[in-house]
C-alpha cells in the first residue's frame, strides 16, 4: 500500500519519527542522552511548574512561588533572582506557564501567561511587556472549562495560524475512586480577539478502556516544544500508581530512588492535529533520565514548559524531587539542567549486517531512489555547517533543500551541505515520501 504524500516545502525534516518515512529497514531509532550540568545538582533554588526562555542574550526563568518570581542569568546556570510577579490574583495563579509570543505585533502583549484558577479547576491567560508586571485578559475570568492545576500553556502554531492550548481533561473513575487524568489540545485562531473560542481539537489518555493502565501510567502534564515544525510532547508521565485504599509506605525516605508512584519525564512527537508518537513511553527510555540514590531527581522529573536551543544546544531545564507523589515531605529539591548537542535528539543507527562501511538515505523520488553522497559514519537528518570529514561525531549539511522540498523528475547524485537547485524540480505537495535504508551495521544518522 503506497502511503499519501507528505507536503514538506523546503524545510529541514527531522526524522526522529515516521512522518516523512514510508519504509525503513535495517535502521532502528535510538533516544539521544542528555548531559545532567552541575555535576547533576540543582542550579537554581526553587521549582516549576515554570518556564525558561532565552531571550535578548539571557536565560529568563520564572519559577513557582506566591506570587511567582523572575530570574535571569547570562551563563544558564548561576541565576539572579529579580522580582515576584505583580499585577496577578494571588489566589489563581499556583501554578503557570510562560511564552514570548512570536505572533504578537503589539510589545504590550510580547509575554502571555496561561495559568491556573482554582475551585473550579480553569485556565486563564494573561500579557505583559517585560515579562513581571501582568494584567489579564478576560478580566481574570475562566477561559476553559476543567483545566490543570499542574501545566496549562499557549503557544502559537504557525503553520496552522492558531494558538494553541494544552491542559488537562478528566476520565471517568473506577469503583475504587482512582484519579484517571488526561490531557487535550485546543485551538484559538485570536486570544485577544475573543480570548474564550476555544475548540477542542484532540483529546486522549493512556490506555483505551475505562480502566486499561490507569494504574501503570497515566498524563500527569503536557506542554508543547515546537521545534523545526515537530511538536515536541513535554510530558510528565505519573506511573506505578498506588490502588486506593492499598498498603502505602508513607515513610519518607530521601535516599532511597522508588520505583512506585513516581514521575517520569519523556518526549513524544507529532505534528498538526495528529495523535503523537508514544514510542519512548512505551520503550520505557525517560528523556532526562531520574538520579540515583540520594539524588535531588531520584523520585520525579517535572520539566520546564519549553525547551531552549542556544549556542547550538538545547538547554533542558528541569523540576527535580527526593521524594514520590503521595509523599508530602518531598525533602530537598530543586531545579536541574541537562543538555544535549543540537544534533542529537534522536538517532537512526544500523541493525543489519553488512560489508558496505557507508549509511545510505535512499529517497524515493517519482520512482527513483535518490541517496546521500557517503561522508563518514556520521549522518545528520539537519543542521546547516559541516566539520571535518573524518571527525566521528560529524554534521553533515541540510538535507531539506532540494531532497525533501521538491520531487526530482530525474536521479541525480545529492552533495550534502550544498544547497541545490535543478530546473525539472516540481512541487513539494507532489513529493512522494522518504524511504531510508542501511546495510552498515555500526553507521548512525543524527537527527535533532
Amino acid at each position: 500500500m503506497t502511503a499519501e504524500p507528505v507536503s514538506v516545502g523546503l524545510r529541514k525534516q527531522l526524522l526522529v519519527d515516521d512522518w516523512v518515512v514510508a519504509e525503513k529497514s535495517g535502521v532502528t531509532r535510538e533516544l539521544g542522552r542528555v548531559e545532567k550540568q552541575n555535576g547533576g545538582k540543582p542550579v537554581f533554588e526553587g521549582y516549576f511548574y515554570g518556564t525558561v526562555l532565552h531571550d535578548e542574550g539571557k536565560f529568563k526563568l520564572w519559577y513557582r512561588g506566591t506570587p511567582y518570581g523572575y530570574a535571569e542569568s547570562v551563563d544558564g546556570l548561576h541565576f539572579d533572582k529579580i522580582s515576584l510577579l505583580k499585577g496577578l490574583d494571588p489566589a489563581h495563579h499556583n501554578t503557570a506557564s510562560f511564552y514570548i509570543d512570536p505572533n504578537e505585533t503589539d510589545p504590550a502583549h510580547r509575554y502571555k501567561i496561561c495559568y491556573a484558577y482554582l475551585r473550579p479547576h480553569a485556565a486563564v491567560l494573561g500579557y505583559s511587556a517585560d515579562g513581571i508586571h501582568w494584567n489579564a485578559y478576560n478580566d481574570g475570568k475562566p477561559v476553559t472549562h476543567r483545566a490543570a492545576d499542574t501545566y496549562n500553556q499557549i503557544v502559537w502554531d504557525a503553520e496552522a495560524k492558531v494558538y494553541r492550548m494544552f491542559t488537562r481533561t478528566d476520565f471517568a473513575r473506577p469503583a475504587d475512586g482512582l484519579e484517571v487524568r488526561g490531557t487535550r489540545d485546543m485551538v484559538n485562531p485570536d486570544i485577544k480577539a475573543n480570548p474564550r473560542n476555544w475548540r477542542t481539537v484532540r483529546e486522549w489518555k493512556f490506555g483505551k478502556g475505562a480502566e486499561d493502565e490507569i494504574y501503570r501510567r497515566q498524563i500527569y502534564a503536557l506542554t508543547d516544544w515546537i521545534h523545526e515544525g515537530v511538536h515536541f510532547a513535554l510530558m510528565s508521565v505519573y506511573e506505578n500508581i498506588p490502588k486506593p485504599g492499598a498498603p502505602y509506605d508513607r515513610l519518607p525516605n530521601h535516599h532511597k530512588r522508588h520505583e512506585h508512584d513516581i514521575v517520569n519525564f519523556y518526549i513524544g512527537t507529532t505534528r498538526g492535529n495528529a495523535m503523537g508518537d508514544l514510542t519512548w513511553v512505551y520503550a520505557e527510555k525517560p528523556f532526562v533520565p531520574r538520579g540515583p540514590d540520594g539524588s535531588f531527581d531520584k523520585d520525579m522529573i517535572f520539566p520546564a514548559s519549553q525547551i531552549d536551543t542556544h549556542n547550538d544546544r538545547h538547554w533542558v531545564y528541569y523540576n527535580g524531587f527526593s521524594e514520590r507523589h503521595g509523599i508530602p515531605d518531598r525533602g530537598p529539591h530543586g531545579i536541574g539542567l541537562a543538555t544535549l548537542k543540537r544534533d542529537r535528539f534522536i538517532s537512526l543507527t544500523a541493525t543489519g549486517v553488512g560489508a558496505r562501511d557507508d549509511f545510505d538515505q535512499a529517497l524515493k523520488a517519482r520512482g527513483q531512489p535518490i541517496k546521500g553522497q557517503r561522508a563518514g559514519r556520521q549522518y545528520s537528518c539537519g543542521g546547516a555547517r559541516q566539520n571535518r570529514p573524518d571527525h566521528p561525531h560529524r554534521r553533515v549539511g541540510q538535507i531539506g533543500c532540494p531532497a525533501l522540498g521538491t520531487t526530482l523528475a530525474r536521479r541525480p547524485r545529492l552533495e550534502f551541505g550544498k544547497r541545490q537547485n535543478h530546473p525539472t524540480a516540481v512541487p513539494s505537495e507532489k513529493r512522494p515520501p522518504v524511504r531510508l535504508s542501511s546495510n552498515q551495521p555500526t553507521a548512525t544518522m543524527n537527527c535533532p
